[in-house]
């Protein structure tokens, strides 16, 4: 039987490098809404609305303990995973545990059902949901909410966009946590992201060098069909993608590749096309799992992202306007014989697609320098801060995977083995995972510990 992705153990969204907080989720969660701060760059802006968070507070001491931050990101936040990291974490130290969604997705919708204007998206950027972390953790402070004193130490957990929130947080406020972890933290926006698709053809080869040939085959294969009048429009029909342009069919067919290996699934996926008898067989496994997404595909077309209509499930309208307006990592081709995608799929038709799916006669396009520019970029240098990549993650070459001298003070951790891909670190533990994941897990949760520990040292002292 084809290996069939579930909906509940990846992202399907493999431009949006997230991997969502899983289930089983823990019954122990209470939900709030929190009164949020709409423009945080303007004090005469009194606006607010709601933004829910989730609260774990069955390993809290109140006396000794302290706050874990879960940084939701672009998803519709549900809380934390039974047994994950974050609530290990929250054992060793005694915390209690704090998921908040962010602004623009799931129920966190700051004009309701007119969130998703064009007008009102210019206020989904990283630096509002930065403050929003920032005011949120005053505020708990200042009203001691949940039984927070204003003395305990906070802390903050992100994977992947969220990854890079954390350590974007720890650089613009240092004085609010006192450590941080940035798992797959994608902490370098590039615009021309060819460096993604290498990363897959690297990955996929620890296979053996059949399977990234394979995929360079199927590439083929649907070139031709789309090339071909005749028959280019009942193959999109039979993917449900009538309403696709030829080359949002083609990131479409890439990113139905690519988030087998992003999800950890390299070794399976890899296996299963070289048991299939030919490139045409192995399309029909493609098609499976792309039809077994149900209505994923609709991300890629302009036409369906044009759609302006409010739904706590869907990320597709918000994430990738944060895409085209200032995050960019944007999925090109390498520009050899070795590539994975099309090379149809240039900066110059993303450019053209943004445009097509948000400008309403104002040009969208990420300048990522500004942010690389403000934050440094893989330059980024703060102490109490670890960063991880799975060793397989394509998104990886957007993160920091060892430190140097212009980043001295970071803790970087790869974790190098077999489908050890994005955010690897975040899930709960297993009996049979790598050695080396289960040893950064457990480096990750000493550092927590001394930093705990130092913090309550210098404050007994005091």
């Amino acid at each position: 039987m084809y290996l069939i992705l579930s909906a509940l153990t990846i992202c399907s969204y493999a431009i949006a490098p997230h991997v969502l907080t899983q289930g089983p989720f823990t019954e122990t969660k209470e939900t709030f809404q929190f009164t949020q701060l709409l423009d945080h760059s303007d004090p005469a802006n009194t606006q607010t609305w709601q933004q829910r968070y989730h609260v774990y507070s069955q390993y809290f001491n109140p006396t000794k303990g302290g706050v874990i931050l879960y940084i939701c990101g672009e998803w519709n936040c549900q809380g934390v995973g039974d047994n994950s990291l974050s609530f290990q974490l929250a054992k060793d130290l005694g915390a209690i545990v704090i998921a908040l969604e962010h602004r623009f997705y799931g129920q966190s919708q700051p004009f309701g059902a007119d969130s998703w204007s064009l007008e009102n998206l210019s206020y989904l950027n990283v630096h509002q949901a930065l403050d929003d972390l920032a005011y949120f953790i005053l505020q708990m402070k200042r009203l001691k909410l949940h039984n927070i004193d204003s003395t305990l130490p906070w802390y903050a957990i992100g994977g992947s966009y969220p990854g890079a929130l954390s350590a974007w947080f720890r650089y613009k406020y240092p004085h609010l946590t006192v450590g941080n972890l940035a798992s797959s933290g994608v902490i370098n926006t590039i615009l021309d992201y060819w460096q993604f698709d290498d990363q897959i053809r690297k990955s996929t080869s620890k296979s053996g060098e059949q399977c990234p040939l394979y995929l360079q085959l199927l590439n083929g294969y649907v070139d031709k069909k789309l090339k071909n009048f005749n028959t280019k429009q009942a193959f999109k029909e039979s993917y449900n993608c009538e309403k696709m342009t030829d080359n949002e069919f083609r990131w479409f067919w890439a990113d139905t590749i690519v988030q087998m290996i992003q999800s950890g699934q390299r070794t399976r996926f890899c296996q299963t096309l070289e048991s299939l008898p030919s490139i045409e067989a192995m399309a029909e496994y493609i098609k499976e799992i792309a039809l077994d997404q149900g209505d994923s595909y609709k991300q890629y077309g302009a036409y369906y992202l044009r759609d302006e209509t409010v739904d706590q499930n869907s990320v597709i309208r918000q994430w990738y306007f944060q895409c085209c307006s200032e995050l960019a990592y944007l999925q090109t081709p390498p520009q050899n014989k070795e590539s994975l995608r099309s090379y149809e799929l240039t900066l110059d038709w993303w450019r053209v697609w943004c445009n097509d799916a948000y400008s309403q006669g104002e040009v969208i396009w990420p300048d990522v320098r500004a942010t690389e520019a403000y934050f440094g970029g893989l330059n980024l240098n703060v102490d109490h801060l670890i960063m991880t990549n799975g060793g397989e993650d394509p998104w990886q070459t957007a993160s920091l995977t060892k430190a140097t001298k212009a980043n001295s003070k970071v803790i970087t951790y790869l974790i190098d083995c077999d489908d050890c891909a994005h955010c690897v670190d975040l899930g709960a533990p297993s009996a049979k995972e790598p050695a080396v994941l289960t040893s950064t897990r457990q480096a990750i949760k000493n550092t927590f510990k001394q930093w705990h520990d130092q913090f309550w040292s210098k404050t007994m002292v005091e």
